[in-house]
């Protein structure tokens, strides 16, 4: 019995170590390709496949899924855009208040008039793949253990 549960355990921290790095990577990697310069994803995603490989499978990407949604959705939700401006009306670029801007449009002069059609739709994109990530947390996390167990104990 004590065997049991000594599996149990580590199989518990090696679980949590894994999705706590994957939420880390994610944390990280979301704020960096939003605030710093969307090519970050792809240092991001590598750590992300590095981490797939890692057992149990899938839980340090459902960490990594989670908090890079995370940061987006925090970002994205205080994020504001104004496209009014003292100069001529619809000649003015809009300012936006994430910095990330300028590495998509090479600077506040070449901002563009109005936010792309897409913008409203990044927040919900954004939360909706936090409900993804936890949807698979918690389906990863419970399979996980459920392997750790000998068949007796099931």
């Amino acid at each position: 019995m004590t065997g049991e549960v000594s599996v149990r355990s580590r199989s518990w921290r090696r679980a949590g170590a894994s999705w706590i790095a994957g939420a880390l990577v994610g944390l990280v990697g979301g704020y960096a390709t939003l605030v710093v310069d969307p090519d970050l994803i792809v240092p991001e995603l590598l750590v992300v496949l590095a981490l797939a490989l890692a057992r149990p499978r899938l839980l340090g990407v459902a960490g990594a899924i989670v908090g890079h949604s995370l940061v987006w959705s925090w970002l994205l939700a205080t994020t504001s855009v104004n496209c009014d401006s003292l100069l001529i009306p619809g000649e003015a670029p809009c300012s936006v208040t994430l910095p990330f801007q300028s590495a998509y449009y090479g600077g506040p002069l070449a901002w563009p008039k109005v936010p792309g059609w897409w913008f409203p739709l990044l927040l919900p994109g954004a939360l909706a793949l936090l409900l993804a990530g936890l949807a698979l947390t918690a389906r990863t996390a419970r399979r996980a253990t459920n392997r750790s167990l000998p068949a007796a104990a099931r």
